[in-house]
């Protein structure tokens, strides 16, 4: 279980570092604005970004490693690139699920840089409903903290399927933003750095993707999901002990470095080691990917189970022991603070993630 890189994923990795570099950067409030732009994300994918983990028959770049380094690295920028909401997720569900050329002509675009995607989970608990009528489907239902929903270019929805041969099962659906049934608005969040929003549909125009085995595909998407927000989690908490670390050496208190002090001392080391094991289970999570399939979703629910609360502990961290600056807003202390938070109000906390194990890994059947 031992993340090997290769010489090309060493280079992206590096190139990435080097988009990421100034990063993160503080906003003036905390208006839910564009966190980025297209000509950014063209830029960062021309680069290669939006083919990592992707087939090579489609010309991507194969392997999750690769990925994970610059997931990593977006992490530690607090970067507020696509690259969970529309290269993991939708890109890898276009991939395992959609047939035919209609695969290829989708993940085309995506993976080209030239159009973002975004996922509206709304098969779950029913949130969107399908009606089937003379045009074709429409949907109907809303669904809150859909990432980058006002910039994505390709909408894809996923509800209860009307058709009645299978009852309840699951449908993969893509719609037009521009529709006039739908409307996607950007919420404010405790996440300064990341883009969310609320979509309302309301008999909205839809057209039915042919897929092979979709709920398979959407668990496995799940936790692949779940692995590289704990990259990035692991990329943050770095970062913040890094930060902090280099504070306390250089702060003077009463004659001496913070540093010196043991109470300083002892949590330092303590979150060093709490990102020991954030990154034996991100490595195994990784492994897991490429590897064993059959392990993934015991190994993603381990990681999330893990990064998550570290990302916090260790953004907590920065914040106090940066003393009066940690607590103002020109220290991106607290942008570190507000992604770790949000992380786990939206996608769930330890708790979650241990159930998800347990699930997993056969030990009780409870539904997550």
């Amino acid at each position: 279980m031992i993340r090997t890189l290769t010489d090309e994923d060493r280079m992206i990795a590096r190139v990435a570092n080097e988009l990421f570099d100034g990063h993160p950067v503080i906003p003036e409030n905390d208006e839910p604005v564009a966190r980025y732009d297209a000509a950014t994300w063209r830029q960062a994918a021309e680069v290669g970004l939006a083919a990592l983990a992707m087939p090579a028959e489609l010309d991507g770049i194969e392997g999750f490693a690769a990925l994970g380094e610059v997931l990593g690295a977006a992490g530690a920028a607090l970067s507020p690139l696509p690259l969970v909401g529309s290269v993991v997720t939708v890109q890898q569900l276009l991939a395992l699920a959609v047939t035919g050329p209609e695969r290829a002509d989708l993940l085309a675009e995506l993976m080209s840089g030239t159009s973002i995607g975004t996922l509206v989970a709304g098969h779950r608990d029913g949130a969107v409903r399908v009606e089937d009528g003379p045009l074709g489907p429409r949907l109907t239902g809303r669904v809150d903290a859909v990432l980058d929903a006002v910039t994505a270019d390709l909408v894809l929805v996923t509800a209860t399927a009307a058709d009645p041969v299978d009852p309840g099962g699951v449908a993969l659906y893509r719609v037009d933003p521009a529709d006039a049934g739908f409307t996607a608005t950007r919420t404010r969040s405790v996440d300064l750095t990341r883009e969310y929003g609320h979509v309302e549909l309301d008999g909205c125009a839809a057209q039915v993707i042919t897929t092979h085995d979709l709920p398979a595909a959407l668990c496995r998407v799940e936790d692949l999901a779940t692995v590289a927000r704990a990259c990035e989690q692991l990329g943050a908490a770095r970062r913040c002990l890094e930060m902090t670390t280099g504070h306390v050496r250089e702060r003077i208190q009463f004659g001496r470095a913070l540093g010196s002090f043991q109470a300083v001392k002892h949590q330092c080391a303590d979150l060093a080691v709490a990102l020991d094991d954030a990154e034996s289970a991100v490595t195994h999570a990784i492994w897991a990917v490429d590897e064993s399939p059959e392990s993934l979703p015991a190994a993603a629910a381990m990681a999330g189970a893990v990064c998550a609360p570290v990302a916090h502990r260790a953004a907590d961290t920065a914040v106090h022991l940066h003393g009066g600056i940690g607590f103002t807003w020109e220290h991106p202390a607290h942008l570190y603070y507000r992604r770790a938070v949000t992380d786990i109000a939206v996608y769930g906390d330890e708790a979650h993630f241990r159930e998800r194990f347990l699930v997993a890994s056969g030990i009780t059947s409870t539904n997550v």
